[in-house]
Parts: C-alpha cells; sequence; structure tokens
C-alpha cells in the first residue's frame, strides 16, 4: 500500500490533482493511504472516490492516526478518467 501526505492541503485548494496522480503511480491491485489535516478532508475524499468510481475505505478509528482513509482504485480507473475527458470535449 502507498501512502499520500497531504499535510494541510486541502481539496478546495487542489488536493484531488495530487490524489489522482498517486492513483496513476499504483500497481494494479494496490491501494494509497491518504492522510491530512484538512478539516473536511475524509469528506471531500469520499464524494471524490464516488464521483471517480473508486472505493473509500474509513479507517476503524479516525482519531488513532491522521489517515483519514484509503482509496481502493476501479479496475478500469485510467479508462474512464480518459472517456469522461473525451465525452466533456464532444459535448462543448
Amino acid at each position: 500500500m502507498r501512502h499520500l501526505d497531504l499535510a494541510d492541503l486541502g481539496f478546495e485548494h487542489g488536493a484531488h490533482i495530487l490524489v489522482r496522480r498517486a492513483l496513476t503511480a499504483l500497481a494494479p491491485g494496490d491501494e494509497l493511504a491518504v492522510s491530512g489535516t484538512a478539516s473536511a478532508l475524509a469528506v471531500h475524499l469520499a464524494a471524490w472516490c464516488r464521483g471517480e468510481g473508486h472505493r473509500f475505505v474509513r479507517p476503524d478509528d479516525p482519531a488513532a492516526s491522521r489517515v483519514r482513509g484509503r482509496i481502493v482504485p476501479a479496475a478500469d480507473a485510467m479508462g474512464r478518467t480518459g472517456l469522461r475527458r473525451a465525452r466533456r470535449r464532444s459535448a462543448g
């Protein structure tokens, strides 16, 4: 499992870009643990994962560490992202 520490960077300031970049570097079947101190990080991670088709797993005890959750990438994660971009371009 790989780990991404976002420190105090929230999704409203670009954390989603770092998460997406970290996911592309994962080996097939690997997961990404994400930690950070931004107050709404767990909520934003869960919503972003749902929108991207990934599974978000909350930690058993969030107060015990800075890890806000694990991202289990969708099997077709890269294909979905590329397809979404192509659809946006053709719709505009």
